[in-house]
């Protein structure tokens, strides 16, 4: 995954490539889970917060890959605590989602990513449904 800031870093990319606009959400990503009518939200590790382009020297930054692994060190355990810290999402809310995407797709067994912009705490965003 790559993080681009300027224009001009796409000169370093070779497709094929897929776009989606980044929205810092601290780090944490919320995956739900739907089975019919049942539905199951945890919290998973994501990219970390981004400072704003304008501190960025660089045109992009590479992400290699965020990991669901176990904790190996210090940093991680922080982080795991940060991760265990953050607030779900409103739970009629993830219903009301996961009722919608079930008509829409006509599926009773998906899962869906959904993040919290980390600048607009009511703001959530759909990432990504499988």
């Amino acid at each position: 995954m790559t993080l681009l800031f300027r224009p001009h870093g796409l000169l370093g990319l070779k497709p094929p490539m897929v776009f989606q606009e980044f929205v810092n959400h601290g780090g944490v990503i919320f995956k739900v889970y739907v089975v019919g009518n049942y539905v199951q939200c945890v919290r998973r590790k994501s990219l970390p917060y981004i400072l704003p382009e304008e501190h960025h020297p660089f045109p992009f930054v590479i992400f290699s890959h965020v990991s669901n692994t176990p904790w190996h060190n210090p940093e991680d355990i922080k982080y795991y605590e940060h991760l265990k810290a953050a607030e779900l999402p409103p739970w009629s809310f993830l219903e009301k989602i996961a009722k919608g995407l079930r008509k829409a797709t006509r599926l009773h067994l998906f899962n869906f990513g959904i993040i919290r912009d980390a600048n607009a705490c009511n703001t959530y965003f759909i990432i990504d449904i499988n």
